[in-house]
């Protein structure tokens, strides 16, 4: 038995890939939140849905026996990318009369929807109106971030980012007032869910929106900062590589100008506004996108909610997915029922 579970251990360690990350520029040192963020940081004007100047616009997209799934779309409150000049969510609607709970979905970094609608799937079959956003503007600048020449012109580009951020949890936020106005949604049964990067904004709109009674967050973290120095993920490591180099400067020194950036934005800032009971938490031991350490920083400052840890590396959790589908189904049954 011991030799098979040795044998396992080492075809883990194979299948995942080495779990260290390089963040030997942050040992000895403790996360101390920024807590000089912006007032009023993401408040916005509330908009009436029925004006012209909201753009707003519901199309049928598919009919199921059950369900019926829509696009919605109206007018960001902020402009970053002009691809993000529009809100744009798909929204699954149960056809069984009364008010029902919704929940959320946040995109990944990458430019695939595949979890978001399979999440939003996932839930409609249990029962629940189901929301996943789109994100079509890039998170980074592309061909700017590793060009930077001088630091003013990597914060200018970090600072982009940042807003593009801080304009989804804004987003994020107008899709709930959206949801306000639906007779079919229990407007106070309204969860939030996130995986990877969806997750880690999943976790500031938890912090700043006290409309939501519960989130599920999958292979997130907090500290941002620390995840773009010391992330194994091929577009972050490429960049950071080329900025390191054509900068002259070294990963602490990248660390503490990207932690000074997005303080504004940084989960860890507004974990203590999170009750730990509406929280569950599912990362990686061998995540080296998100990297435990990250996601352990996050746990704690949201007070140590529930939380699972699976044997995979970021990307092989997938092969959890079932396991994930079961426990978002069971918390928010839990917390939004």
């Amino acid at each position: 038995m011991k030799a098979l579970m040795a044998v396992f251990l080492v075809f883990l360690f194979a299948l995942n890939g080495c779990a260290a990350v390089n963040d030997s520029f942050i040992h000895g040192k403790s996360f101390s939140p920024i807590l000089e963020t912006p007032p009023n940081y993401f408040e916005y004007a509330k908009d009436d849905f029925d004006s012209p100047a909201s753009q707003y616009r519901i199309v049928l997209e598919k009919e199921e026996p059950r369900y019926q799934i829509f696009q919605v779309s109206f007018a960001s409150a902020m402009s970053t990318d002009p691809a993000n000049d529009s809100v744009v969510f798909h929204y699954i609607k149960q056809k069984r009369s009364g008010k029902k709970p919704l929940v959320i979905i946040l995109p990944i970094m990458g430019g695939s929807y595949f979890f978001s609608e399979h999440f939003a799937a996932t839930l409609a079959d249990s029962g629940f109106n189901a929301i996943w956003l789109e994100r079509k503007g890039k998170l980074f600048q592309a061909g700017v971030l590793e060009k930077a020449k001088t630091v003013e012109e990597l914060k200018e580009s970090l600072i982009y980012t940042r807003e593009v951020y801080r304009q989804t949890v804004i987003d994020a936020r107008r899709v709930i007032d959206w949801a306000e106005t639906r007779p079919e949604i229990d407007a106070g049964k309204i969860g939030i869910a996130g995986i990877s990067l969806g997750a880690v904004m999943s976790a500031t709109v938890l912090g700043v929106e006290p409309r939501l009674k519960a989130g599920f967050l999958m292979l997130g973290g907090g500290d941002i900062a620390y995840v773009l120095t010391a992330s194994r993920e091929k577009g972050i490591k490429k960049n950071r590589e080329k900025v390191l180099k054509n900068l002259s400067l070294s990963e602490e020194e990248l660390y503490e100008t990207a932690r000074e950036i997005f303080a504004p934005v940084e989960p860890l800032n507004y974990a203590k506004n999170v009750s730990p009971k509406r929280i569950f938490m599912i990362n990686a031991y061998f995540d080296r996108v998100v990297p435990p350490r990250s996601s352990d920083l996050l746990w704690k400052a949201m007070k140590k909610p529930e939380k699972v840890m699976l044997i995979w590396g970021h990307y092989t959790a997938v092969l959890d997915i079932g396991f994930a589908d079961n426990k978002m189904i069971e918390h928010f049954g839990k917390r939004l029922r």
